[in-house]
Formats: C-alpha cells, structure tokens, sequence
C-alpha cells in the first residue's frame, strides 16, 4: 500500500491507498464504530488490513483555495457547528484547518480527517488560535479584496506574521466585533518565549461556548461585495447566440450524454459558468456528479448557488492556472492530478478557441491537456467554433500561429481520441462526442 503524503503530520492516523484496488485504509485512535456513531466523518468500512481500516472514498476532494468566497464561509459555520454538536457528546477537534473540510454538492460539506478526534477536557478550545489564522482573517482578507482569487490566500496561510500588520476596510476595522476578534488573536497567539506562560492561563482560551457562538456570529456577519459587472456573470443569458442555439446546444448534451451515461460517474465542466449546462444534464441523471471550474467571480457565485440543489462541486480557479501541488514537498496533490483520478467525461464547450487566441495554445496542446484530464476509454464533449463564427472573431488572434481550419481541428483531436458522433448546433457551431 502506498503512503498518503497529505497525512504526514499524524503518524497515529495516517491513510494509506492500496494501487489494486483504490481502496482507502487509515490507523484510527477510537473504535471505529465510534466515528460512524458520531455521523461526522466518511463512514469507516467493515474491512481491515495489518490493523489498518477502510474507510469510505471521498468522490472528489477539493480545498478552501478553490472555492469562492460563500462556500469557504459556509464551511467555516459547518466547522463551528461541529464543534457544538460534538461537544454535547464528549468530543472535540485538536485542529481547525479548513484543509479537513471538503464539499460534496448539494450543499453537503464533509470533515475528512479522522485523526483530528479527540476527547473534549474542560472548556479550552485547544485549536483556538489556528481557527483565528486559517479561518477568521483569511475571510476578512477575502470580504476586503473581492477582486482576488482564492489562490491568493496560499502565501498567506503559511505565516502569521500578516495578520498582525493587516488593516481592514474602514467598515470592518471599527467594528465592535473585529475589536474582539483582534484582541483574541493578541492573547491567543505565543509572540515571544517571556509570555509563554502568562498565554496559556489567559482566560478567553477557557470559555469554548462563548468562543463558538462569537465566531458563529461574526462568520455569518461577514460579506463580500464582488464588482459591478464581470465579463462571463450572464454568459448563458446574454453573451450567448441566442435562444435557439442554447436549446440546440441542451438537446445535443443530453442526446450524447444517453450514449455514456452508464459508464459516467464523475464529470467535468470547463468554464462552465453558472452551472446550466451541467443541470442540464443532471435533470436527467441526478445520481451523476459535475465538478465545474469557473474564473469569473459572479458566475462562480451563482454555480455555488445552484450547486446547493444539485450534484455540483464547484471549483473557483482558471482554467489557465489552475491550483497547483501545495503543501510541505507538494503534499497536497494539483488540482489537474484530482480530476485526473476521478472523472470519466470532460465538457468544454466555447472554450478551446479562447485557449487558442489569449494564450496561443495549438490545438495539439490543447486536445493533449482535456484528454489528460480523463481515464484511457473517457470521454470528451467539445464544442467546435469555426473562425468565420462572430463570435469567434471578437477575440481572434491575427497573429495566431497554428492553422485555424476545420480539418486541422479534426486531425488534432484523432492524435488523441476517436470522434464518436457530431451535432450541428448553428452554421459556424459543430459539438463533438469523442472516445480517449
């Protein structure tokens, strides 16, 4: 079995993946029916392996880097409200990085880090300062800069230093509960060997409820005003060729999506804007799951937003630069590697001819990198944009360096898969079917 390196920190609870069989197995500090009592975690299996336990595989695991803004805050209730309800029954986390919360789709978030079960004892809150550092100042930096990706956060997350030299916006930064906040993260926090011991007596350590309920109410108060306008927000409702084209373009997807649905269990959807074209889809195979990738700060907003009713993970990055290894020695794997693992169909539709012309991709590259994102046997449903398309001309490239026409396209895409079925959507507009 193979060492998982995101769980190096924990030598008690390291998981571990058999290459066989793709299972899962982790070392577990309680009894396992413990944790499947408690109803927190993925379910922990009946098999066991040289004293190690199978537990449930998580679909698709994504992080708080990844997402926009409402869901890195609704994560962050999720965790407090865990917290109060574990302590009802004895129980606590030792840690509170959002690195152990992942979202699922439907609104669902899961707490994926087993190891981070222990007994509650008295009333301090042993993970106090880290919820501070990982959580509430990284949510006050996002509602204060809007304009930046989450990505942003990554060289932040790893010092302390910021938080102490950070001013807020005017409205945050005289507030009643920001005082609170700052003056909890001055007494929580260990600034020199002198004060070592006069910090671990403070008392606002000791006082869990009242800690809890101040975070849940500070959390829920924060906002983020996101700009006026954004280039793809109403992509579906106005920037598209018009009603007819969307409807034949939602026929063709479901049309194609009838001849793999069996063998679908996890898509992706690039550049997927608000999420339409995966609902549309999953009103007809609710029981399949999208994971949709979106740059644009209010489409990504809305596909949070939609994705609370149906099966869709949503991913705030761009498909230009996507989340990166990160971690100690790169122990948290890219985001390019997860969806690799896990998807069996990638959309891409009015997408490849922006990859063309803003970065000046050739279709060789391109194609090579959508069918990196599938299993050998996958599929690809791309749309193809002819150059004469109106579109298509608003953001053509005239030094574009690569042969634009429609018979390259075909030759491109067979380097790498097998065209399996085309639909017309509109004179200059073809959406392919295509086998890795």
């Amino acid at each position: 079995m193979q060492k998982i390196k995101s769980s190096y920190k924990d030598p008690s609870s390291t998981v571990f993946r058999d290459d066989n069989s793709q299972r899962y197995f982790r070392a577990l500090r309680y009894p396992p029916s413990l944790y499947n009592d408690l109803g927190v975690f993925p379910k922990v299996l009946n098999t066991s392996l040289n004293g190690l336990f199978e537990v449930e595989k998580i679909p698709f695991v994504n992080y708080y880097y990844e997402w926009t803004f409402d869901q890195f805050k609704d994560s962050a209730i999720y965790f407090l409200e865990l917290l109060k309800s574990l302590n009802t029954k004895g129980y606590t986390f030792s840690d509170a990085t959002p690195l152990n919360v992942t979202y699922n789709g439907k609104g669902e978030f899961i707490f994926i880090d087993h190891g981070s079960l222990i007994k509650k004892e008295g009333e301090r809150w042993t993970a106090f300062y880290q919820f501070i550092k990982e959580y509430a100042y990284p949510l006050l930096y996002l509602s204060d800069n809007p304009a930046l990706p989450p990505l942003g956060l990554l060289p932040l997350m790893g010092s302390r230093d910021w938080m102490f030299n950070y001013k807020p916006s005017f409205l945050n930064r005289f507030s009643f509960k920001y005082a609170l906040l700052r003056s909890a993260l001055t007494l929580s926090s260990k600034r020199s060997l002198t004060d070592f011991k006069e910090i671990q007596k403070v008392g606002i350590l000791n006082q869990f409820q009242y800690n809890i309920e101040f975070f849940l109410d500070y959390t829920r108060g924060l906002q983020q005003k996101l700009p006026k306008t954004t280039r793809w927000e109403n992509y579906y409702s106005e920037t598209v060729l018009g009603d007819e084209y969307l409807a034949n373009k939602q026929r063709a997807l479901v049309n194609f999506f009838e001849k793999i649905a069996t063998e679908i269990t996890i898509g992706i959807d690039l550049g997927s804007s608000n999420g339409l074209m995966s609902e549309t889809i999953l009103s007809k195979y609710p029981d399949k799951k999208f994971i949709c990738i979106e740059s644009d700060a209010k489409a990504a907003k809305g596909l949070y937003s939609r994705s609370k009713k149906v099966n869709i993970i949503p991913i705030y990055n761009s498909v230009y630069f996507l989340s990166p290894h990160v971690g100690f020695s790169g122990s948290i794997q890219s985001l390019i590697s997860r969806l690799a693992e896990s998807s069996d169909v990638v959309i891409a539709l009015g997408l490849v001819h922006h990859l063309m012309h803003e970065e000046n991709l050739s279709l060789d590259i391109i194609f090579g990198f959508l069918s990196s994102l599938i299993r050998k046997g996958g599929y690809l449903i791309i749309e193809y944009i002819s150059d004469e398309d109106p579109r298509h001309r608003l953001i053509k490239n005239v030094n574009y360096p690569y042969s634009l026409s429609h018979e390259d396209w075909e030759r491109a895409v067979s380097k790498y898969a097998l065209i399996i079925s085309q639909i017309q959507l509109s004179d200059f507009r073809k959406l392919y079917l295509i086998q890795k």
